[in-house]
């Protein structure tokens, strides 16, 4: 009877765990449907939004529209200006490029936040090494720099809209304005190029036009070329993109200039050379035109000494490859010198038979009147003071005349001046001096004076000197240059 029972009891256990396996299976199947289809329906959200973007391309390139760029316009940043009003620019600039529909423009307080959390701050933005990591953390593929400052008796503002994938300056603009409330509407006329030029070259990427010449054309225009630049621009078959990929390098970098260099034949990879060095054209079409296509020899070489890039183009100029030559050679255009000096002032010679002998200082500044100092002849000015000292100390200014001949190292010189001493008691006297020059850096020179007598005050013997009579006296000198 209880074995019966017992039975009994195990089956109905049985039947109940079962029955709660059963419920566990049964919820366990419904979930993973329940979950299924889910992962179902967002499976079609998300080919959904894929047809539709594809849709909404086809349709934007079938109607012709540009596809936009998604671009972070940092804010504009200024040494000059203050942040108010930087801060205004830069509204005004999104503003003014949201309207034109080439763009998704993100908003200023997502960029900050997002560089915020990577501790980065907007004012870095346009460095280099920055470029690309911004970029990626804003999921933009365009950077948009601007700069504005004052320079001289106008305002500049440099835009630049970079392609943070390849790093290439896509456009770049200065503007120049005499006032600060002409900058708003030099904003909107930029934007309007930065317009066209997009289109353009969207037109030019879609193959949708027929004519890529009248494109061509089109961009050279925006770039700033008149009809004249982009005929002859369009006869070499000159790409924009060329051009402005040099600019990156030299913002100034003109189209006048880049149709100068196709002209000239030269090679647009040896001038991005010379602007990576930061070496402006002016500078680097003479370096070209000289046949210099390398900087190696000035960067290991004439660098080192610090001479500058125009003294290694004057130094090839004269054939002289040679720093240590060249600084040599350069000191021969040395314009203005410093000069110091000691001598002996009496009115008779031997100065044993002398009643007046003074110690003379000579302190100066030559500034020579030719170009080039070494050559067989050259003038110069100088003025400084003659520091006559006995008992007294009597500084007598003068200004003189120099004229020299001879051949480096040595020349002879020539020279006339006045003396004019009019506080400790009065000296006028007009002089000679001749004098033979060594090396640029050193003269001994004979001195000869005629005029009123010097007073006591800066005398010794010569009771007589009133200042009312004629006097003449004789001085040695020896002078420094400097």
């Amino acid at each position: 009877m209880r074995t019966a029972q017992k039975i009994a009891q195990n089956r109905i256990l049985s039947s109940c765990k079962n029955a709660v396996s059963r419920k566990k299976m049964f919820w366990h199947v419904f979930c993973n449907i329940q979950t299924a289809t889910k992962w179902r329906c967002a499976m079609k959200k998300i080919i959904f939004m894929m047809i539709l973007n594809l849709a909404v391309s086809w349709a934007m390139e079938s109607a012709g529209e540009h596809p936009m760029h998604k671009i972070a316009v940092m804010d504009v940043r200024s040494t000059t200006i203050e942040s108010g009003k930087t801060q205004m620019l830069t509204e005004i600039l999104r503003t003014e490029l949201f309207r034109i529909h080439k763009f998704k423009i993100m908003e200023r307080g997502v960029i900050q936040q997002v560089l915020e959390e990577q501790k980065i701050v907007l004012s870095a933005a346009s460095d280099d090494k920055n470029i690309v990591k911004i970029g990626k953390l804003l999921a933009v593929d365009r950077l948009c720099i601007c700069h504005t400052e004052f320079f001289d008796s106008s305002l500049t503002l440099n835009v630049r809209i970079i392609d943070v994938q390849t790093l290439v300056v896509d456009y770049a603009e200065n503007v120049f304005v005499k006032q600060e409330t002409e900058i708003l509407n030099a904003i909107r006329e930029m934007v309007k190029k930065i317009d066209m030029y997009y289109s353009v070259q969207y037109e030019m990427n879609s193959g949708n036009s027929e004519n890529k010449e009248e494109l061509q054309a089109r961009k050279w225009k925006i770039l700033g070329a008149d009809e004249q630049q982009t005929a002859e621009l369009m006869k070499f078959s000159a790409d924009a993109d060329d051009y402005l990929g040099l600019r990156q390098y030299d913002i100034s970098f003109s189209v006048a200039e880049f149709l100068e260099i196709i002209k000239n034949g030269w090679s647009a990879e040896i001038l991005k050379g010379f602007f990576s060095e930061g070496i402006p054209y002016s500078k680097a079409r003479r370096a070209l035109s000289l046949g210099i296509t390398t900087l190696k020899q000035y960067i290991e070489s004439f660098q080192r000494y610090r001479l500058t890039f125009d003294d290694y183009l004057d130094a090839y100029q004269n054939s002289i490859l040679d720093p240590v030559v060249y600084k040599k050679y350069k000191n021969g255009y040395t314009k203005d010198r410093f000069i110091a000096g000691l001598g002996i002032a009496a009115d008779n010679i031997p100065l044993g038979n002398a009643a007046y002998k003074v110690f003379i200082l000579n302190i100066g500044w030559e500034h020579f009147l030719t170009d080039f100092q070494r050559g067989q002849t050259k003038r110069s000015t100088e003025t400084g003071l003659f520091a006559m000292i006995n008992k007294s100390f009597a500084p007598v200014p003068y200004i003189q005349a120099n004229w020299y001949i001879g051949k480096y190292p040595y020349y002879f010189k020539t020279s006339g001046g006045l003396l004019l001493e009019l506080l400790v008691g009065g000296h006028v006297a007009a002089y000679v001096r001749p004098g033979i020059e060594i090396k640029e850096h050193f003269e001994w020179t004979l001195f000869y004076a005629i005029g009123n007598a010097p007073v006591k005050k800066y005398s010794n013997s010569v009771s007589a000197n009133t200042g009312k009579y004629l006097f003449s006296y004789w001085a040695f000198m020896l002078n420094a240059k400097f």
